[in-house]
């Protein structure tokens, strides 16, 4: 309450001179005049005034407070399901994710039993022994091709007036053609000769020894042959398509190779060649099929693993979610009901701070009726009321009725359900990790 601009609106000074003027109040009057009555009720007025803004100000803090209780009570309903709902989510999670599992696990067993009666049909004690990552071995295969690419596109350089890029043009294929077929000899047909069954053994040695003269060896002579009989008139690809003295007079073609490159290389081609085969034969187990079989079991465990993990990652993150929320909710409730509080600690300071005005107003409402006295008496011709000379009587105001607000029934009752929630989200969380386990082990 602004006490100075209620004594200018009143201008007590303005009221005793417009009085003096008229020597008023008369000098035998014994009681206060209008103006002071005006002074009084200037004052109440101004009180009323004050309760009428409080109560306003309450009606706002049941507002904020009604609005701060269904806050509070929608976080507390969603408190006291959460346990309830995050063991519907986990359950179904669970469900699925144990479905995929069992699923596995007999596809598991039936791969073991297959692995078992390869064992013993192919009279096999040992385990299976095979490169863990293919990266070693497509990496030795891609070392050959690029270091074959680029020694032939060298030697081929030296004969060809385009230089080494002429030379490249057709060494890459002159290297893959040598190469792979090698490699895939080894993966698939060399790797046989230890195969249980004799006509394997047989078949495999035999097609084995075929690519290794006619044409591991075949091939290498032929592209040593082009190189030492290179016409350098036409491009690298006609001299290889019109080389036929090689085909139709092996022998003699061969002892016509004169260039030292020539040979040498016939003989990298060759040793790259066998190098290729090794490699085919160590990519896998030594015993053809036997790495595959073993490879399946190694395959479903992997995704037996990763299932449980994916499962167990996925209820981690679901539990932690439901506690954030929960945590969030926790602190809505907690700082709703300080808000509560803090609104109806308001309202009390607002009701005391009034109760200072009012002691204010009344020792305001004297001086200015003593001021309008000193006022009145110096201005008027004639002689001031007698009563002028007592004190003014005190300002009496009783009327004090402000809203109340009832904190102890705000129907809020969180108690525990925030922590039992999340003794019960844990309790479940642990007994589904623990099934998990059971399930999967």
């Amino acid at each position: 309450m602004n006490i100075e601009e209620i004594v200018e609106k009143i201008g007590v000074e303005k009221l005793a001179i417009a009085a003096a003027n008229e020597n008023l109040p008369p000098t035998k009057s014994t009681k206060p005049d209008s103006n002071e009555e005006h002074i009084r009720q200037s004052f109440i007025d101004a009180l009323f005034n004050e309760i009428k803004d409080i109560n306003s100000k309450i009606d706002n803090f049941k507002i904020m407070i009604k609005e701060k209780i269904e806050t509070a009570k929608k976080s507390i309903e969603v408190g006291s399901k959460a346990a309830k709902n995050f063991s519907h989510a986990a359950s179904t999670l669970k469900t699925q994710k144990l479905t995929d599992l069992e699923k596995l696990k007999r596809e598991l067993k039936t791969k073991k039993n297959d692995l078992e009666l390869f064992k013993n049909k192919h009279q096999l004690e040992r385990s299976a022994s095979y490169p863990p990552s293919q990266i070693y071995i497509g990496g030795v295969l891609a070392m050959l091709l690029l270091i074959e690419s680029v020694f032939n596109g060298f030697v081929f350089s030296e004969a060809l007036q385009g230089g080494l890029l002429a030379g490249v043009s057709l060494a890459f294929l002159i290297a893959f053609i040598n190469v792979i077929p090698a490699f895939m000899i080894g993966k698939f047909i060399y790797i046989q000769i230890w195969h249980i069954s004799k006509f394997r053994k047989i078949a495999c040695t035999l097609i084995s020894l075929i690519w290794l003269v006619l044409f591991a060896l075949g091939w290498n002579l032929f592209v040593a042959y082009v190189r030492d009989h290179m016409d350098l008139e036409k491009s690298l690809g006609n001299n290889f398509l019109e080389t036929g003295n090689f085909f139709s007079d092996p022998p003699t073609s061969m002892f016509e190779i004169s260039s030292l490159n020539s040979w040498l290389l016939l003989f990298l081609g060759f040793i790259f060649a066998i190098i290729a085969l090794i490699d085919g034969v160590n990519s896998d187990d030594h015993y053809f099929g036997y790495g595959k079989v073993d490879r399946q079991i190694k395959e479903i465990d992997e995704e037996i693993s990763y299932v449980k993990k994916d499962l167990t990652d996925n209820l981690d993150e679901l539990k932690k979610s439901y506690d954030k929320e929960l945590d969030s909710d926790e602190v809505t409730v907690k700082a709703s009901i300080n808000a509560i509080g803090s609104y109806h600690t308001s309202r009390d300071m607002l009701i005391s701070s009034f109760e200072d005005d009012i002691e204010s107003i009344k020792g305001q409402a004297k001086i200015q009726i003593k001021k309008y006295r000193e006022v009145n008496t110096k201005k008027r011709e004639d002689d001031s009321p007698k009563f002028f000379e007592k004190e003014p009587a005190a300002l009496v105001f009783k009327n004090r009725e402000f809203i109340k607000i009832d904190i102890d029934n705000l129907d809020i009752e969180p108690e525990n359900v925030f922590s039992d929630t999340k003794l019960s989200i844990a309790k479940e969380y642990d007994q589904l990790t623990t099934e998990i386990d059971e399930k999967t082990s």
